[in-house]
């Protein structure tokens, strides 16, 4: 398959080193690549980028010399920014457990994944691959750096008792892939949830607990697990101060490939509490047709005891009102029958009075 028939946005830039079939249509023999997979993206949606180097293994062996003291499986140097003007970089994807070559990114050894070869004009090609993510942060238009591949071959080469092999028509060879550009779209306002934090991908979610049975007020801890592709590391933390009965102490979190995990302890503070509620996440997924989603977690039966020889403190609190308001129904009937004494008192008084007070008959 012909690199020409690839997808348009695949950024190519190749080298014919004379050979003694020069002219020859296949005389090609190295290629750099940029592929990324769309012409447009949502803001804060992952742009995976892939770096990509083409080579004759045989041009390799036979031709490639190095221009480094340290020994590399491909002897070249890439230039590509990790920075990019209007975009975040979220890394590089790790290649761990894979087929690897060692060659030189920016300064830097690195190792890039092999991949499955191509052919081209009848030949097998060896791929060399490595991925970098980015997000943009704003709407418009992103220009992607453009990647520059350096390395050094020969045609000619002369046997030296010392040395080995020593090139004769030594040539040094810089490339550079052709500019592109990309669309950024700003996140739409219809159907946005009032509870959206900015997470953009395509998620699933779970939130697990170890516990089910907790005295009241005792910590306890719930797991929310949030996995899939998207920006990750990008929205914050669902803040769950508010849910009935219970009390956020604090979070943790961890960070994995693909995956991110929060850890929150609670307390209750309620002994009416029968279940940790159900969760929402509120999330733009890009895939089409693109639009907003919200998952929601399964509820979490938790019962919660009241330690004998205390009181939950809403019933605490209850009791006291209560005694506070018999107190002071006391009071009020004790002030009124006082009021009553006195007023007799002072009728009785007043008649005595009068009485003394009589002319004799």
């Amino acid at each position: 398959m012909s690199l020409l028939a690839l997808s348009p946005l695949l950024l190519l830039a190749r080298v014919g080193p004379p050979a003694p079939q020069a002219g020859n249509a296949h005389d090609q023999q190295v290629f750099v690549e940029l592929d990324v997979p769309r012409a447009s993206y949502f803001v804060e949606q992952p742009i995976r980028a892939k770096l990509r180097l083409v080579f004759d293994p045989q041009f390799l062996e036979h031709n490639v010399i190095p221009i480094f003291q340290q020994a590399l499986d491909v002897p070249v140097q890439v230039q590509w920014p990790a920075e990019w003007p209007g975009a975040l970089a979220l890394g590089e994807t790790a290649v761990e457990g894979a087929a690897t070559r060692t060659f030189v990114l920016d300064e830097r050894v690195v190792r890039g994944r092999l991949a499955e070869s191509q052919w081209i004009g009848g030949r097998s090609f060896t791929v060399l691959e490595l991925e970098r993510s980015f997000v943009a942060e704003h709407a418009g238009r992103l220009q992607v750096p453009v990647a520059k591949l350096r390395f050094a071959y020969a045609t000619q080469f002369q046997e030296d008792f010392l040395q080995g092999r020593v090139p004769q028509d030594r040539v040094e060879v810089e490339l550079e892939s052709t500019a592109l550009e990309l669309e950024v779209l700003r996140l739409p306002d219809a159907g946005r949830p009032a509870d959206f934090s900015g997470a953009v991908g395509h998620f699933a979610l779970e939130a697990r607990s170890q516990v089910g049975q907790v005295a009241l007020g005792e910590a306890f801890e719930v797991e929310l697990i949030v996995r899939g592709e998207g920006n990750l590391t990008r929205f914050p933390a669902p803040w769950l101060d508010r849910l009935e009965g219970l009390r956020m102490l604090g979070f943790v979190e961890d960070q994995r490939e693909g995956e991110r995990r929060i850890t929150y302890e609670f307390a209750a503070s309620s002994a009416r509490v029968r279940e940790f509620p159900s969760l929402p996440f509120a999330f733009f997924d890009p895939t089409p047709p693109a639009g907003y989603t919200t998952l929601w977690t399964k509820p979490i039966a938790l019962h919660v005891e009241v330690p004998s020889g205390s009181a939950e403190p809403g019933a605490v609190a209850g009791h006291a009102g209560e005694g506070i308001e018999a107190a002071g129904s006391v009071m009020v009937v004790a002030g009124v029958l006082a009021a009553i004494v006195v007023l007799v008192v002072a009728l009785i008084v007043w008649l005595a009075l009068g009485l003394r007070r009589a002319p004799p008959r």
